[in-house]
């Protein structure tokens, strides 16, 4: 069996990995580690929650020279929060190693001022950008090694030209990508700017095993009632609530409030300083439920117990995403996703329904039903039962199936 001591890290790298209780790598960390060490290019498909940081991390952090007054290695990601956890979880080796410097660059002041050469610079592609403009405030012109990280979330967050923008002004020796997808949009970047990568890909959910997806059909019921009502059978220690439309969030977040539940919100539309102050007090065990739009669900370090979807995301990569804040570190974790008719089928079509828990609620006492498999409904009408009747002996006319076929194909639009 692999263990971090396969690898000859450095000793502040060790102290690190054994203060953290880092003993085994995942998947991700065995197979790209190597690669990283070595200073190739490397793409990396991988869900949320498998270990992507540390997986690039080591191996730069290996690379690095802690005496060289220049930066050596810039971080991209597409979010303050995930750069600000990633920051965090450098800081850990941080404390072991004086001579390593980092600078977090997400906007306000405090990312204008650069006291020191740090070796490693982290931010989003927008406020890099600005700081470049200015070299007496950030030179990264002797940068070794570039990460874009959640690639995808760049892209669809619109850092395409920023990004593109960096990796032009910087020819560096290794450039590493980690994303959950990859499209088009992005295959076009790999092609232009990754020469020779190695590429590494990891399954759907991070711990698939110890997911329970919990499935509770909709029916004529009201979705906000329906999540209060699994809240309350679940008793939440710490549960996200995934809301897509952000219009709703509020909504959902003032009826569970309404319900004694302490209740946080978390969405694209907060101000950093209020994101920021959110995140610190679920840290800090304030709440028991999450109201969230699909911000929540990437590059944010959220370990749950359960996840409800109050709708199902309009991408469905998202979905793993969501599922993917539970089943962490080994731990079990719970899926419950409220469904209509239409969301049943893609459900069907995402995970392995035959294996889901269906839950529904009657007279306030829940009702469980396991295996359950979803069966198209068979479609009856009078009229089409009527023409459809077999009649034995009866002469087939012709064109007659031709106009039953009509008729059914009529009957249905309707």
């Amino acid at each position: 069996m692999t263990t971090f001591k396969n690898y000859i890290f450095k000793e502040y790298i060790e102290k690190t990995l054994k203060d953290i209780n880092f003993i085994t790598p995942t998947e991700v960390q065995e197979r790209v580690v190597p690669f990283v060490l070595k200073k190739r290019n490397v793409i990396v498909k991988a869900p949320t929650g498998t270990g992507k940081t540390h997986a690039y991390l080591l191996g730069l952090l290996q690379n690095i020279n802690e005496d060289e007054k220049r930066t050596q290695v810039l971080i991209l990601t597409p979010t303050r929060e995930l750069a600000l956890q990633t920051f965090q979880i450098i800081n850990e080796f941080v404390k072991n190693e004086e001579r390593l410097k980092i600078k977090l660059c997400i906007g306000g002041k405090d990312s204008e001022v650069i006291k020191e050469v740090p070796q490693i610079v982290i931010g989003t592609p927008s406020r890099i950008l600005k700081l470049i403009m200015n070299k007496s405030k950030l030179n990264l012109s002797k940068l070794s090694s570039i990460v874009i990280d959640e690639a995808d979330m760049l892209m669809e967050s619109g850092f395409v030209s920023e990004i593109e923008a960096i990796l032009e002004t910087f020819k560096v020796n290794q450039t590493i990508l980690l994303s959950a997808t990859i499209n088009q949009e992005l295959r076009k970047v790999l092609v232009k700017y990754l020469f020779n990568p190695e590429y590494v890909e990891i399954g759907k959910s991070a711990n698939p095993f110890k997911i329970k997806h919990i499935i509770v059909p909709l029916k004529h019921l009201d979705r906000t009632d329906v999540t209060i009502s699994i809240l309350k059978n679940i008793n939440p220690f710490l549960t996200i609530v995934f809301v897509s439309k952000i219009e709703n969030i509020q909504k959902v977040f003032e009826k569970i409030s309404n319900e004694g539940f302490k209740v946080g919100i978390l969405h694209g539309k907060l101000t950093q300083q209020e994101r920021t102050s959110i995140l610190k007090r679920i840290q800090s065990g304030v709440f028991q439920v999450i109201v969230a739009s699909d911000i929540a669900s990437r590059g944010i370090d959220l370990t749950v117990s359960e996840v409800i979807n109050y709708d199902l995301p309009y991408n469905s990569e998202y979905f793993f995403h969501r599922s993917g804040r539970t089943a962490r570190n080994e731990a079990e974790g719970k899926v419950y996703s409220i469904a209509d008719e239409d969301n049943l089928k893609k459900l069907q079509t995402l995970i392995d329904i035959k294996q889901a828990t269906f839950m529904r609620f009657k007279d306030g006492a829940v009702i469980l039903k396991n295996p359950y498999v979803v069966i198209k409904k068979k479609f009856k009408s009078e009229e089409v039962e009527k023409i459809l009747k077999y009649h034995k002996g009866d002469k087939i006319k012709p064109n007659y199936k031709k106009k039953v076929k009509l008729l059914v194909e009529k009957q249905k639009q309707k």
